[in-house]
């Protein structure tokens, strides 16, 4: 019996040490994050380099460029890894499939091209002949890497691969599925081209001009899934890929492709099908099929919150008319609202005359916001410090994007910062309204580091400020 006592008052005495233990392991966590709030986060901007002409950010290194020529490459860490008194001509400069940065300029109707390995410049060709030379550029989901090059006088192709350097392709045109005319830069979404025989037929070839898909079709477009939507000589639409087989049973009436997301028309109304092309609606949707642009993102737009997926029809910049909301769960219908505009950021929300509307996940209304009838539409809304919202948004007749700050109680602030040129989940970043304050600010509008310069640009965690280097540094 005493031992019974004795071993009973023992496992009492060890489960009251391990209690202690634990609420005081509790109490040191609980102060040492005391602790940290309050010191808050330190930030530093780090000087890594000096330079004598302006530095442009390409992959991991940065150029010095002084009157389109390259005079010296600074790795990420500040180190000079290439120098060249006599310099190199360049007009851009992009990223290669195998990491490397190609590098090409058209001086006096010359295709001249160099390849920076890490440690020098190589001579890759130069082709003579070549007017108005364009790049082609890989656009993928993850990666994007240069491809080659097409011209505006003839259809020959120049794509480049690094086993085998150059490979000309003649009498074949190059069909892109998109064009960047501020960056005169054509682009596709697969790792093979669409190109048009002259009979205007389309098919697709490899990097080495070999035919992976033959002349059979109107139309095609690449998607980010590496598949094509193709339109066949009788104006039905289906979904192949590379080995030219067709990913869905039917042909259908039209089929267009946004960000992850097709969206397949039969009898006039659309159903939403994901990457994989299996469905997530029923035909329900309606559209206008003379506002629908095969090589164009195309007003429609798709986003998943929880397991709802939500469809609108907006481009978001050019057509303002009411647009309809459809939200769906478990491929049925759940609701469809009409609405000016809508838009996802931080938020979903819309704008209608004057109201901006803020919504939660269930899509319930969470909060309203009303402004100036003079604002045409609001173009992002972004949670900032202390709660505050930053609103992107144009005039009436103004293409000029202008910035406002609200609080929680929707007062109209000016913020002493600037305008949000970058926000991570540790600091945002500010520039002052003449671009000549750089701001590093916590989510509590403390102010954690500023620097001065006549010439600021932001690159992710890396400035350039009137030509040196800096980085942000969380200490």
């Amino acid at each position: 019996m005493d031992t019974e006592r004795r071993n009973r008052i023992i496992l009492i005495s060890v489960i009251v040490l391990l209690l202690v233990l634990v609420l005081s392991f509790s109490i040191i966590y609980v102060l040492k994050k005391k602790k940290e709030n309050s010191e808050g986060l330190h930030v530093s901007i780090v000087e890594l380099y000096s330079a004598d002409n302006d530095l442009i950010r390409y992959g991991d290194y940065f150029f010095e460029v002084e009157d389109d020529v390259i005079e010296s490459v600074i790795s990420l860490d500040g180190k000079e890894v290439f120098s060249d008194e006599i310099g190199i001509r360049y007009k851009k400069a992009f990223a290669t499939r195998d990491g490397n940065i190609l590098i090409y300029n058209n001086d006096d109707d010359n295709l001249n091209a160099f390849v920076f390995d890490g440690n020098s410049f190589i001579k890759l060709y130069s082709i003579s002949n070549v007017k108005y030379a364009k790049p082609i550029v890989y656009n993928g989901k993850d990666k994007s890497y240069i491809i080659g090059f097409c011209s505006n006088d003839s259809d020959n192709l120049y794509l480049y691969s690094s086993n085998v350097g150059i490979v000309v392709v003649n009498n074949t045109s190059l069909v892109a599925d998109s064009y960047d005319q501020t960056e005169d830069v054509y682009y596709i979404n697969t790792e093979y081209l669409i190109t048009k025989n002259s009979n205007g037929l389309m098919g697709v070839i490899d990097m080495l001009g070999k035919t992976m898909i033959d002349y059979q079709y109107k139309n095609i477009v690449g998607t980010k899934e590496n598949n094509y939507i193709v339109v066949n000589k009788n104006d039905t639409y289906n979904v192949v890929d590379i080995k030219n087989e067709k990913l869905l049973k039917d042909n259908y009436q039209y089929i267009s492709y946004n960000k992850g997301y097709y969206y397949v028309m039969k009898n006039n109304k659309i159903a939403l099908y994901d990457k994989g092309l299996n469905p997530l609606s029923d035909f329900v949707i309606e559209h206008n099929i003379n506002e629908l642009d095969f090589r164009e993102e195309n007003y429609l737009r798709t986003k998943k919150i929880g397991y709802k997926y939500y469809v609108w029809n907006n481009n978001g910049e050019i057509d303002f008319t009411y647009n309809d909301l459809y939200i769906f769960a478990n491929k049925k219908l759940e609701k469809k609202e009409s609405f000016r505009v809508i838009g996802t950021s931080d938020y979903i929300y819309t704008y209608d005359n004057g109201t901006l509307m803020l919504y939660d996940d269930g899509f319930e209304e969470e909060r309203k916001i009303y402004f100036d009838k003079e604002i045409e539409r609001i173009t992002k809304v972004t949670k900032v410090q202390n709660n505050i919202l930053a609103i992107d948004y144009f005039r009436s007749n103004s293409k000029e994007k202008e910035t406002c700050y609200v609080d929680e109680k929707d007062n109209l602030l000016e913020n002493k910062f600037g305008h949000l040129v970058r926000k991570t989940d540790n600091y945002m970043v500010y520039l002052n309204s003449d671009n000549k304050y750089l701001y590093i600010v916590d989510f509590n509008g403390k102010e954690l580091s500023s620097i001065k310069g006549d010439k600021i640009k932001v690159y992710n965690d890396y400035l350039v400020i009137d030509n040196n280097l800096y980085r942000i540094v969380i200490e």
